[in-house]
């Protein structure tokens, strides 16, 4: 019996050592592992905020009680001294100073186009001006911004004129300059003039929007203002101020104070460049540079960007929100899980289907569950394009061979 229980033991024992070898060999050489394909992206670093627009403001009045007219678009330089609008006696009367200047351009452009012959002129180039022009007047369309939106329209005009006498449909436009210019005449006829002429008494840009916040705020508070100041007058409300025929921007600088999380503020160092894309302003990010981050003793931020660009709907703007967009990152897309340490380097295990290969990443950026590392397709050793890397595994390093 002791021979046989002794036999049995001994079998027991070898298969269990046979299995335990091959167990351990089909772990060594097939280990299961799952891979994901790297991919290239770009991510750009953004931040919503709520602030305060802060510019040192002069308040244009008229003196004179009736309708205002105005030369120019807001937003545009001005001088001390330049007339920028003027007062008329009723809206009728600035509705017809309009309508004669636009029937002046309309024959101005007719002349232009009789008097330039049609030899002078190609039809090539008259229509590639139209369509131009009717790109542009589309693209403004659909961007909600109509600033230029005249001059376009006066050049379509034009090159639409060119194309008819150019084909020969309309070579004489005499009849048509005289009928422009009978109903101009009879506009201006019984024009009195304008009341009074409304000039600009700084140097900076001009804008008819002039709010309640012009006296209040201005760049001085910069000085000695804390965060938790600059957040109370970003929530108030700034009506707009009927007695002002509008405003100038002092000088060609302004701020915007943005408000921020004690732990974004470590984001913003003076000197820092980033791009601000305003709610409800539907145009192009407006360039800003960090100068200054206010910090109260609660931790209450305030980041100070300085801007210089302007256009009619920038100069009416007061406590607007904001996105911060910092700067754009492009590279290799990992997932976190993926990351390893070798001798210790950071990199990431790639397959190839027959072994393990370490390799190296540079994290440029780190998202929520993944970063993005350089790319780099002259360098073997670092993590490439398409790569198939390992992100779930045992008993990985480099070299290790895969089972097929």
């Amino acid at each position: 019996m002791n021979t046989l229980s002794g036999k049995i033991t001994a079998a027991v024992l070898s298969l269990f050592l046979l299995a335990y070898v091959v167990f351990n060999v089909w772990r060594f050489f097939y280990s299961p592992i799952k891979t994901e394909t790297v991919i290239d992206y770009t991510i750009q670093d953004t931040l919503q905020v709520k602030g305060l627009v802060i510019r040192d403001e002069t308040p244009v009045r008229a003196s004179a009680d009736g309708v205002v007219r105005y030369y120019y678009e807001d937003g545009v330089r001005v001088i001390p001294g330049m007339a920028v609008a003027e007062v008329r006696e009723s809206r009728e009367a600035v509705l017809n100073t309009l309508r004669a200047a636009q029937l002046e351009e309309e024959a101005a452009l007719l002349r232009q186009v009789q008097e330039e012959g049609e030899t002078s002129i190609s039809y090539d180039s008259a229509l590639r001006q139209a369509q131009e022009a009717l790109g542009q007047i589309i693209a403004m369309n659909d961007s909600g911004m109509v600033e230029g939106g005249g001059e376009l329209a006066s050049t379509l005009q034009q090159a639409l004129n060119k194309r008819q006498a150019v084909t020969g449909e309309k070579t004489d436009f005499s009849a048509r300059i005289a009928a422009l210019e009978a109903e101009r005449e009879a506009l201006v006829s019984g024009d009195d003039g304008a009341l009074e002429v409304i000039s600009t008494p700084e140097y900076g840009y001009f804008s008819s929007y002039c709010d309640e916040g012009v006296e209040e705020i201005s760049v001085s508070l910069l000085e000695e203002c804390t965060a938790a100041e600059l957040a109370e007058l970003a929530a108030k409300k700034y009506p707009v101020d009927r007695a002002c025929a509008g405003k100038v921007i002092e000088g060609y600088q302004w701020y915007y104070a943005a408000l921020v999380d004690e732990d974004e503020a470590v984001k913003f160092t003076p000197g820092v460049q980033v791009s601000l894309s305003f709610s409800g302003f539907s145009s192009a990010s407006v360039p800003g540079t960090v100068v200054q981050l206010i910090t109260d003793e609660d931790g209450t931020s305030a980041v100070v960007f300085e801007c210089s660009y302007m256009s009619p709907q920038l100069s009416a703007l007061r406590n607007p929100s904001a996105q911060v967009e910092f700067k754009t990152y492009s590279g290799l897309k990992i997932p976190n899980r993926a990351l390893r340490f070798e001798d210790g380097v950071q990199g990431v295990y790639t397959s190839d289907g027959q072994q393990v290969r370490f390799k190296r990443v540079e994290v440029l950026y780190e998202g929520v569950d993944f970063f993005l590392s350089a790319m780099d397709g002259n360098d073997p050793e670092r993590v490439q394009l398409y790569d198939d890397i390992i992100v779930e595994g045992t008993d990985l390093y480099d070299g290790k061979p895969l089972g097929n």
